[in-house]
């Protein structure tokens, strides 16, 4: 641990000088905010949803999304990744419209034999493919043209801009058995800094980290962990979320012990498996419970410090997909729901008139339907 935390301060004074490229009404600097997890649900999921907008995602052709793996909005576009289906990179306008496939499957010099990840550039103008098997990155814009490639040194498993002039690079953990990490000294680390040339900068996270992005939030945090950091411009690393679990007896921070015992602690105790969605106004955290209900959902008001435990069924026709919430866009959620979730979900209850407008014309061979959750406070 001593370690870990020594790792965070030196990469925080590695960062200090580089911006994020965030709104200049948005503190780098957000103080440290605690989600208490309350011990019962009991909050009903209509109760926080103030209302549901949807896109009907296009025609795509003879490519279709037949799994979401990552999902971007951004002021002109929507931007879906499916690495293990289609293996292909989908393009919208934020009608739905289809604008661009990229499904370039091959061994050619602009093709990936593999989509290990996928992240935007900062300008959100290019789409970066992480190819591990070839150890590049792979270039596209928008209407999936072909622009350029980079090589990597080392295997990386997962990557997303900090800002124009660095990159985060998560590595598989097998950084002994690569070749491109013998000589790094502090090749134990998970993440790693890069610049824009791909030369290892810093690294830090000896535990195994989690990497994700929310709009232009990018957050760390080590597996298990009861702490959450932002990458945060000239303040480096910024604890944003810390986690207490004490009311259900929840376990972090067991990361680095053998296999048997991990699986003994999810098996026996409450614990935190990474799972969260950061929004605008609210954050959404899911704790796996050893009994049933097997999950636990909290939504966290980011204005208030207010915690809410949310009950997960509904009596709304739209509300029983909450729960499948992964994406966030300014002060939306978003899930992205099967097409042949819809054609065959015909249950009386309120709200049927909307689910029936986005049944129409759709069939088991369409592409998702994405759903826009506002939430609020229970009244």
């Amino acid at each position: 641990m001593k370690h870990y935390f020594f790792a965070l301060i030196f990469a925080s004074l590695l960062l200090y000088s580089c911006g994020h490229g965030q709104n200049d009404n948005e503190s780098d600097s957000d103080p440290l905010q605690v989600v208490v997890v309350p011990e019962q649900a009991d909050m009903p999921i209509d109760s926080i949803i103030e209302k549901v907008d949807y896109i009907k995602l296009g025609d795509t052709g003879d490519v279709l999304i037949g799994d979401v793996s990552k999902l971007w909005i951004t002021p002109q576009h929507i931007v879906i990744v499916d690495k293990f289906k289609a293996m292909s990179i989908f393009v919208f306008d934020r009608s739905g419209n289809a604008q661009a496939v990229i499904n370039r499957l091959g061994r050619g010099p602009q093709e990936y034999t593999s989509l290990t990840d996928v992240c935007l550039t900062p300008d959100q103008q290019r789409i970066v493919v992480l190819d591990n098997s070839k150890k590049k990155l792979l270039y596209y814009n928008m209407e999936g043209d072909f622009l350029y490639d980079k090589n990597t040194s080392f295997w990386i498993g997962d990557l997303a801009y900090a800002d124009e002039q660095h990159i985060i690079a998560k590595t598989y953990g097998a950084q002994n058995e690569d070749p491109g990490l013998t000589s790094y000294e502090n090749k134990d680390d998970n993440l790693y800094i890069l610049d824009t040339l791909m030369h290892i900068k810093q690294s830090m996270m000896p535990r195994t980290a989690i990497l994700k992005q929310f709009e232009d939030r990018l957050y760390v945090n080590a597996i298990h962990g009861d702490t959450i950091y932002r990458v945060a411009g000239s303040d480096g690393l910024v604890p944003q979320y810390r986690l207490d679990m004490s009311a259900i007896n929840g376990v972090t921070n067991f990361g680095e012990e053998s296999m048997e015992k991990v699986m003994e602690i999810r098996k026996n105790n409450a614990y935190f498996p990474n799972d969260y969605v950061d929004g605008k106004d609210f954050a959404l955290f899911r704790f796996s419970m050893p009994v049933a209900p097997y999950m636990q959902l909290v939504m966290h008001n980011k204005h208030t410090g207010q915690n809410y435990s949310i009950e997960g069924t509904s009596k709304k026709a739209l509300n029983i997909y909450f729960m499948e919430v992964s994406y966030a866009f300014d002060d939306q959620f978003v899930a992205a729901i099967p097409a042949f979730r819809f054609v065959g979900d015909n249950a009386p209850m309120p709200g049927s008139e909307q689910r029936a407008v986005i049944q129409k014309n759709l069939t088991d061979e369409d592409n998702p339907v994405l759903l826009f959750y506002t939430l609020k406070d229970p009244e």
